[in-house]
């Protein structure tokens, strides 16, 4: 920290530099920074409340723009799903801010201004530009490494109209990205967009072979459109089980099998799917194949270790389970 005061103090001159200067009328000037106008004051008295505004400025410059750059994202992205208390907070202590800057402003009106004691030098001038490209720098990179933030939202939201437009932007920035298309795959299915998502999927798999998700997706895609389980089918949920250790293939399988009444297929490739990854999701769906066989007590069994919370938010959970014990005989 010594090392970074001492730097400091040589690019911005602050050594040796009075920031209160008493004139021969008798009265005071303070300068905020080297290269700041003056304010000019009668007394000492006079002075407390511009030295107070400077010190307290720092601060709420400093949380301002990270407060609007927040705000900024919540509104134009949607990318936090907060409640309200945190929102209204947010709000309110912004609100704040600009407040208290804009009393400041409006008091300090009435002193007169002197120019600027130092100019400000080329060095100095080329540090700040540098200072402002870093941080635009850092805000791309941000945008470019983490597209999912933008878009993931209205994922789990099922807003798959607004994701599939936040991703069209990502990927016309980001056309080798195959997390883009596979997502953007998903959002297109959910809009009936079955060619589409497969074409998406196939791009995916172009430019990552062992994108598990794609190759799954592809032959669940295929199953719904085509109503039959092919030799591709079979070929590419294998590919896709052999590529992740997630198990997207068995889940996928295992809806198959569901939608073609096979249950006790859809049953195993569910309870693998578990054993694969812990995801108690998946016993969901066993539950729900479960039934379909007829047997309501493991599928009342399978819904008890289901969770309900913020990561399984599953709105039927309670009549199912309900509706499971109540047909359960024993």
């Amino acid at each position: 920290m010594e090392k970074l005061r001492i730097f400091l103090n040589k690019i911005y001159n602050y050594d040796g530099f009075n920031f209160v200067e008493k004139t021969d009328e008798g009265t005071y000037i303070f300068y905020p920074a080297p290269f700041a106008k003056g304010y000019e004051v009668k007394s000492l008295d006079e002075l407390n409340p511009i030295i107070i505004y400077w010190r307290m400025s720092a601060v709420f410059s400093v949380f301002l723009i990270m407060t609007l750059f927040i705000i900024l994202i919540i509104f134009m992205h949607q990318i936090f799903n907060m409640d309200g208390f945190f929102t209204l907070t947010i709000l309110t202590t912004c609100l704040t801010a600009c407040m208290v800057s804009g009393f400041f402003m409006w008091y300090l009106r009435k002193f007169k201004r002197v120019k600027p004691k130092n100019k400000i030098s080329t060095k100095v001038k080329i540090i700040n530009i540098c200072f402002i490209l870093a941080y635009i720098l850092m805000f791309l990179f941000f945008v470019y490494s983490c597209p999912c933030l933008f878009y993931g939202h209205h994922l789990e939201n099922q807003e798959w109209q607004k994701a599939l437009n936040t991703i069209n932007f990502f990927v016309k920035i980001q056309p080798k990205n195959d997390n883009l298309y596979e997502n953007r795959a998903l959002a297109k299915y959910n809009l009936n967009e079955i060619d589409g998502a497969i074409k998406d999927c196939d791009k995916a798999i172009e430019l990552n072979p062992k994108n598990a998700w794609s190759l799954s997706g592809k032959a669940y895609f295929l199953f719904v459109k085509n109503k039959k389980i092919t030799p591709e089918i079979k070929s590419l949920i294998d590919k896709s089980i052999q590529a992740d250790k997630y198990p997207i293939g068995y889940s996928d399988r295992g809806k198959i099998h569901y939608l073609l009444g096979e249950s006790d297929e859809a049953i195993k490739d569910f309870e693998q799917a578990y054993l694969k990854s812990g995801n108690e999701y998946f016993n969901y769906f066993a539950a729900i194949a479960q039934e379909q066989k007829g047997d309501y007590c493991k599928a009342f069994a399978y819904y008890n270790t289901v969770p309900q919370n913020k990561k399984f938010q599953i709105s039927e959970l309670p009549m199912k389970k309900e509706y499971a014990k109540f047909m359960c005989k024993e």
